[in-house]
């Protein structure tokens, strides 16, 4: 078992919306499919970086395998990062 580091955009007004559209966007019964459905945990981290850099710097360095990371920027935009299970 391995994992990938993963990012995606989502647009979204609002978190748990985000975090649906995540979810349906990566749909998979494969558990090591290496992509945000193998995650079981999701996090909003807006609030603890400046800018995007920052925060996919940090899900790089610090992020959990199987836990899923967001950050909101612009207007409705996500950022979503992780290490997925492969």
């Amino acid at each position: 078992m391995g994992a990938t580091l993963e990012f995606k955009e989502i647009e979204s007004k609002d978190f748990l919306t985000a975090v649906r559209k995540l979810q349906d966007d990566s749909y998979s019964s494969d558990p090591y499919s290496g992509d945000f459905n193998t995650c079981h945990e999701f996090y909003n981290y807006t609030s603890k970086f400046d800018d995007v850099d920052q925060f996919s710097d940090w899900v790089e360095e610090d992020g959990g395998k199987r836990e899923a990371y967001s950050y909101r920027y612009g207007d409705g935009l996500w950022l979503f990062g992780g290490w997925c299970a492969c």
